[in-house]
C-alpha cells in the first residue's frame, strides 16, 4: 500500500510541477526518490537483518516503505508554496506516520528498520537541499495561491 502510493504522489507531483514550469523542483523529486531506492537497497545489502516474515527472502534494514513515505513527507515539505507548506506537510505526515506504524504493526519490520530508513532519507533530502538545482527550491515564491 505505501510503496504504491509514494509512487503515485511521486509521478504526480513531478506531473504539477513540470506543468508549472518548475523543472528544477521536478528534477530533485526525481534525485529525492532515486536517492531513497538506493538507500533502501545499499542498507539492505550491508546490513543485511533477516526478515520478521520467515517467507520472505528480502532483508529488513532498512524500511522501503517507511523510506518512501519520509521522502514524500521530505519532498512535500521541500516543494511547497511557502503559503501551504504547513498543511501539505502535515498531509503528507499523516500518511508516512501511518506507513511506518503499518509495516511495524503487520509485523513486516522492526521499529529499527523504520527508524532507520526515515533517518537516513531525512539525511539524503537534507544533502540534496545544500545543492540546489537552476528553477527549485524557492523559485516558487511568486506563484499564486491557486
Amino acid at each position: 500500500m505505501c510503496l504504491p502510493a509514494a509512487g503515485a504522489l511521486g509521478l504526480g507531483l513531478i506531473g504539477w510541477l513540470l506543468a508549472r514550469g518548475r523543472r528544477g523542483d521536478a528534477v530533485f523529486v526525481v534525485l529525492a526518490f532515486g536517492g531513497t531506492a538506493a538507500i533502501d537497497l545499499a542498507g539492505k545489502s550491508l546490513v543485511r537483518r533477516p526478515s520478521l516474515n520467515l517467507a520472505d527472502t528480502d532483508y529488513s534494514f532498512p524500511s522501503g516503505h517507511a523510506a518512501a513515505a519520509a521522502a514524500v513527507v521530505a519532498i512535500v515539505f521541500v516543494v511547497s508554496p511557502p503559503n501551504r507548506r504547513w498543511l501539505f506537510t502535515v498531509c503528507a505526515s499523516i500518511f508516512a506516520a501511518g506507513c511506518c506504524v503499518l509495516v511495524v504493526a503487520r509485523g513486516w519490520h522492526y521499529p529499527s528498520d523504520v527508524v532507520g530508513a526515515v533517518l537516513a532519507v531525512l539525511a539524503w533530502v537534507g544533502f540534496l537541499r545544500r545543492f540546489p538545482i537552476k528553477g527549485s527550491l524557492g523559485s516558487h515564491a511568486d506563484e499564486p495561491d491557486s
